[in-house]
């Protein structure tokens, strides 16, 4: 079937891109892994080799989109066949509405016809039913007589063809008057020949036949005869149940046969349809990412430039905090103004004021790299690059962008009690638990950042430790690493099978007091009275 071959083909042009945007992905985050990220601001600063990868993925996008559109114009020529006699091969096929329409004409037809079908037999049923009184019971049943049209032998076709050839027959001969009329020519022909007095002395034996005399005597026995046998079969027929005669079994049987040839063109032009649906929008896709023409291409450097944007922002907020806090705990009154002044802040600035500024600006940052994640990085895998700047600068250092999932040697989904996914990774002969962010929403990572820097900032012998952060393949799910802890939470250990002693459960509440009363300290938890 075209549409299945067609299909293919988008699909491995699909996964031809996939391929090297995968590889993109790759040599950009091992790049941002290997050197100094300082130094590698955009993506012209990357390796040759890198930006020869990117710009033959633009090449490979142009082609893509050309290709598909002549493989989906080929595809609508599929509907032309069905769509001759739906459309009186006024225009023929060109666009996929044109498909549409044809799939909606055929319906409507199926449906026409299934209905005529179910109409036809219940008549049917209902005439070979119903009771016969006086001259009528004679009667038999419709079909029961009607000749046989071979159409069990032949193809459909050949067999519909036959259905229809048998029913123009029993309306020429029943509702058209055909024995009739052949009864009234033979009977014209035989008043014509006995006009020759002579042909019906001939016939009467008055004369003895001789020469031409006796061809015409021929010719009028001929007629004779011939009025004699229409007459003879219009009789019979008058005395034939005409609709005992009639090809019902035939016609029924090809209006199935049609009913079913229906059914396949319309789900062959629906399967059209539906592969046409979901090839058109790479393309357009393809278009749109095209360096210097497409919106999304557009996009994305819009992306970057918020993004770096926001980078810059936060971090003049950042270096404003840390350097009135200090000038503040000092007492000097005219360095706070010299540092406002510097830092073009009101000279009514608080640290309070700068705090509230600081949480506006990570909240601007996750926001904008969650648009590169999500909406851009999808179709720009190189974007990577700017993630890790991104995120809040207490996490730069755990940013891997290299690593995924897959990275790990083993790995097994675990039960928990958080409601995020946790895994069971081994790298090696060590072993990580991975928590699973979903960030389909800025929020979602925001959360994920926040949980991420809290623990980082507030590391403790008493505390877990996050060993990495990276992105999931699909570019919209975040994972923290962390140790792994053998027994568990600390409920499950004391009421588990290993029954820890007195001594145990008092050196683990006392690490765990510990890392309590360091959060407290740092006012993550504060105590309420």
């Amino acid at each position: 079937m075209a549409a299945n071959k067609v299909e293919r083909k988008g699909a491995e042009l699909r996964e031809g891109l996939a391929t090297i945007q995968r590889e993109i992905q790759v040599r950009v985050a091992s790049s941002v892994e290997n050197l100094d990220t300082l130094h590698i601001q955009s993506v012209q600063e990357l390796p040759d080799e890198v930006q020869l990868k990117i710009a033959n993925r633009d090449s490979l996008r142009a082609q893509h989109a050309r290709d598909l559109r002549s493989t989906m114009r080929d595809l609508l020529q599929e509907g032309i066949q069905p769509g001759q006699y739906i459309m009186d091969g006024s225009q023929g096929i060109t666009m996929r509405p044109d498909v549409d329409n044809v799939v909606q004409s055929l319906s409507a037809k199926e449906v026409a016809l299934e209905s005529a079908l179910a109409d036809a037999l219940e008549r049917l049923h209902a005439y070979n039913t119903a009771a016969r009184a006086g001259a009528d019971t004679v009667r038999c049943e419709m079909g029961v007589h009607a000749p046989t049209t071979g159409a069990r032998l032949g193809s459909n076709a050949e067999g519909s063809k036959c259905a229809l050839a048998s029913y123009s027959d029993w309306v020429d001969s029943y509702l058209n008057n055909g024995h009739a009329r052949a009864s009234d020519a033979a009977m014209l022909g035989l008043k014509t020949s006995l006009a020759n007095d002579a042909a019906v002395v001939l016939v009467l034996g008055l004369q003895a036949e001789v020469g031409s005399k006796g061809r015409e005597g021929d010719r009028l026995k001929t007629a004779l005869d011939s009025a004699g046998s229409v007459i003879a079969h219009e009789r019979q027929h008058q005395l034939t149940d005409a609709l005992g005669v009639f090809p019902c079994t035939a016609l029924l049987r090809a209006g199935r046969q049609l009913l079913v040839a229906r059914r396949a063109e319309c789900e062959a032009l629906k399967r059209i349809v539906k592969v046409h649906c979901k090839l058109e929008k790479d393309p357009q896709v393809n278009d749109e990412c095209l360096d210097g023409l497409g919106h999304r291409c557009k996009d994305k450097d819009d992306a970057v430039q918020k993004l770096r944007d926001a980078r810059g922002a936060n971090k003049k907020v950042t270096r404003a905090l840390q350097m009135l806090t200090t000038a503040m705990d000092g007492g000097d009154r005219e360095e706070v103004e010299g540092i406002l002044q510097l830092m073009n802040l009101s000279n009514d600035m608080t640290l309070q004021d700068l705090r509230q500024r600081l949480r506006s600006s990570l909240n601007d940052l996750t926001t904008q790299t969650m648009q590169l994640t999500s909406e851009i990085q999808p179709h720009f895998p190189e974007v990577i690059l700017y993630v890790g700047q991104g995120l809040p600068p207490d996490l730069g250092l755990l940013w891997q962008p290299l690593q995924s999932l897959d990275s790990f040697h083993e790995k097994e989904l675990v039960e928990s009690e958080s409601r995020r996914k946790v895994w069971k990774v081994r790298l090696d002969q060590k072993w990580f638990a991975i928590k699973e962010y979903t960030t389909a929403r800025a929020s979602d990572l925001r959360t994920c950042l926040k949980e991420a820097t809290v623990i980082h900032k507030q590391r403790h012998h008493a505390i877990v430790e996050i060993k990495a952060l990276f992105q999931g393949t699909g570019s919209d799910t975040f994972y923290m690493q962390m140790q792994w802890y053998t027994h568990g939470s600390l409920d499950r250990w004391v009421r588990g099978d290993q029954r820890p002693d007195w001594r145990q459960v008092r050196s683990v509440l006392l690490d765990a007091l510990l890392g309590l009363a360091h959060l407290h300290h740092n006012s993550v938890i504060i105590e309420s009275r």
